[in-house]
């Protein structure tokens, strides 16, 4: 997520970790910085953040949930996206094909931002 802000989803995520769902969440560095930022809270709460580490910024906007349902599109975690900014969300259930794609894009990133991999970027 580039920038995550909004304090009902930040919420929503910390209940999902009580009931025992396995949550990772990968944040740009410099975003995470910024005074509403919900970086510092989920690490206070156990969640499983990490900060991209490559030179440009993090601009994905992304979750998938169980593998079966993926979130995409302008949409940035904010207050301000929730009700002033023009924005857009697209929601995908059930599309394999399309979600596999966005996975394993992620877990790529995950993976790199944990030093488990060499990113190869795309001319």
């Amino acid at each position: 997520m580039y920038s995550f802000t909004y304090e009902p989803i930040a919420n929503a995520i910390i209940r999902a970790k009580n009931r025992g769902v396995e949550i990772r969440i990968l944040m740009d560095k410099q975003q995470s910085a910024g005074k509403y930022s919900k970086y510092q809270y989920f690490l206070n709460n156990g969640i499983n953040v990490i900060l991209d580490i490559h030179a440009g910024i993090m601009h994905n906007k992304i979750a998938i949930i169980d593998g079966k349902v993926l979130f995409t599109g302008s949409y940035n975690w904010t207050k301000s996206a929730e009700g002033r900014n023009q924005e857009n969300l697209l929601e995908f259930i059930d599309e394999e094909e399309i979600i596999k794609i966005y996975q394993e894009r992620l877990d790529y990133l995950w993976e790199f931002n944990n030093g488990l991999t060499i990113l190869q970027e795309k001319n």
